[in-house]
């Protein structure tokens, strides 16, 4: 196997930015990847995101990409979900 990515594979880029503001590009990451960082809360629907195949290399939002929009939003109910039972259970300690 060669070390050269063939046409399936996907490579993205993101914008990370910092509570006072600043930005800064992360990646190369490839899909399976990315997908770990959706899952980990890293990105929202506004994050800015690049794919030289995926996207024509310009940034747009995560949310105008159906399959990461699909996947913030599942992380997203899952923290939701996470946090409910987490509380339901300190209620019912007291």
């Amino acid at each position: 196997m060669s070390g050269k990515a063939d046409a399936t594979d996907h490579v993205w880029y993101y914008i990370e930015e910092s509570l006072i503001g600043t930005e800064k590009e992360k990646g190369p990451f490839d899909e399976t990847q990315l997908m770990s960082l959706v899952k980990r809360a890293r990105f929202h629907l506004t994050t800015r995101v690049r794919s030289p195949t995926r996207t024509n290399n310009e940034w747009i939002q995560a949310g105008n990409v159906l399959k990461l929009a699909l996947m913030i939003n599942q992380a997203e109910i899952e923290a939701a979900d996470s946090k409910k039972v987490s509380e339901a259970g300190q209620q019912t300690d007291t």
